[in-house]
Formats: C-alpha cells, structure tokens, sequence
C-alpha cells in the first residue's frame, strides 16, 4: 500500500493543502496552509484540488465587501453582499441595489442599474415651446414618463422625446389670463376674486372681506359656493368664530341675502356681511 500521508498539491483556491490521514480512498483527511483540516473527503477530490476552505471563503467575503467598481454606464457600484462569486448584491450610487450577479460581470462593469435613466432624468428641465418650463417628475421608461409645468399642471404618459423637442402640450396655458380677475357673487353675499389659477380644479380666491381660500374649483367658484376661511358650513347652516371680532350664526336666509346674528363686545345685531364690513372697525365702549 503506498503512503499517502505528507501528500501535498495545491488547491483550486490557490492554497497549499497536505494529506494528513488516510482512512479509505474515500475517506481521507487534509490540511490547509491557513490549519483548517476538512475531514472525511475523497482522494480524488484531494487530488483535483476541489476541496473548499470556508474559512478562506469567509475571508474572501469579508474583503470583498465593499469593493467599489463602475458600470459601462460610469455610475459607481459597491459590493454590499457576497455568497458565492456568482452570486453578489451590488449597490449603484442612486441607492438602487441589485442581488444575484456575478463578481466577474462586476469587475468588467456589465451589471445594469434598472433605474439608471429614471436616476438621470428625474428633474430634467427645459422649456416647451410654449415658453413655459417643464419637469420631469416621475420617469419609468421613454415611452412613460409624467412632467410637470411651472404653473403646476401635471401631464401623465407621454414620451421622452416629446419632452426633449418641447411639444408637451400644457392643457391649462393661458388659462390664467382668462381667469385671474375673474370675479362672482358668494353665496354669502359678497363678492369673490380669482387671484391665482394652476388649473380648472385649482385655483385661489380673494373675498371682498380680504381673506383667501386656497386650491379650489372653478365650478365652485362659478356656483358661488367656494368655502370661506373663517365661515364654516355645520348642519346646512353658517357659523365663524371669529369674523374681525364678530361671533356669527346664521340667524335667517332670503332669495338673495344671510342674515347673521352677530355679537361682538356689548354689541348684538341681525346683519348681512356686507353690513358687518361697514362697522367691523367700530371700537366697542
């Protein structure tokens, strides 16, 4: 029987590896340059040098960790996961993380990044060729993206290209023009102002009394009935705790006029809104 024991080849992870004990061709012993000795393995696998040391696995991990590489696409990558070397977790500079690649598409940086052009195009800028500046706000192919103009209308779905010739059409351009200045009656009898329009669904409104509702329809605005910042509408009726000084509750309404109740100091009075506009100065003694 020849004597197996000192037998020394070189794995296939590079190390040196020694035949430390011989039990059965099939049963065999052996140690690694680094100590560590795997037990009970074929001496054909001894011989090929396909023994693995877990330990030099380990090693291999913790130093690749944190390896940083580029893609063809220039943007940084990090090793932030390793199980095998066909199967790593790369992480791109926009947060995007990727598992399951290989190390050695790594290295030559062929991993993609499937939010690459969603990472460089969100935010993008340019001017439609109606003049208005438009962004990109949400970008998930060339063929969907949603942008958004400076007076805040959003258009959804439409393509890249559109967006770099500028032929996104802003449904709501010149809108503002016909809208702003706009004036109407309220339903609370006094006069109301489109100050400011993004859209037919959002715009802002001055009463007469100087205060502002904020976001509001236009079909509202047209119907009269755009709510007031300081009077709210409970159980089908008016009521403000605070209207420069008067506490309100509606007392009575006509065709074409609400009747408050009004209290403000020692003063107690039935009034319109535009009544309670003339002496909201008045001081109480």
């Amino acid at each position: 029987m020849i004597n197996h024991i000192g037998e020394t080849v070189i794995a296939t992870n590079g190390q040196k590896l020694t035949l430390i004990a011989w039990h059965n061709k099939n049963d065999i012993d052996a140690q690694f340059e680094d100590g560590y000795i795997k037990y009970k393995i074929k001496y054909n696998n001894f011989k090929r040098g396909t023994v693995k040391n877990p330990n030099l696995l380990s090693h291999l991990k913790n130093n690749k960790i944190g390896e940083v590489g580029y893609s063809t696409k220039g943007q940084k990558m990090t090793i932030v996961g390793w199980n095998t070397s066909k199967d790593i977790t790369v992480q791109f500079e926009d947060g995007t993380i990727v598992e399951h690649k290989s190390y050695i598409d790594f290295k030559s940086g062929k991993i993609k990044n499937p939010n690459y052009f969603k990472s460089i195009h969100l935010g993008e800028t340019l001017i439609a060729k109606n003049g208005q500046k438009m962004t990109i706000i949400e970008y998930k192919r060339c063929s969907d993206i949603t942008v958004q103009f400076e007076d805040g209308t959003i258009i959804k779905h439409v393509r890249y290209g559109q967006f770099k010739s500028g032929d996104i059409k802003n449904p709501n351009y010149g809108y503002d023009k016909m809208y702003i200045g706009k004036t109407a009656m309220s339903i609370l009898g006094i006069e109301m102002t489109i100050v400011g329009y993004r859209n037919y669904r959002d715009i802002d409104v001055q009463y007469q009394d100087g205060n502002i509702s904020e976001h509001k329809y236009c079909y509202n605005f047209n119907k009269g009935v755009v709510s007031h910042p300081k009077i709210i509408l409970k159980y089908g009726k008016y009521y403000a705790k605070d209207y420069f000084g008067f506490k309100l509750k509606e007392f009575s309404r006509t065709e074409n006029a609400i009747y408050f109740y009004a209290k403000k100091g020692e003063m107690e009075l039935i009034a319109t809104l535009p009544e309670l506009l003339k002496i909201k100065d008045e001081v109480i003694l």
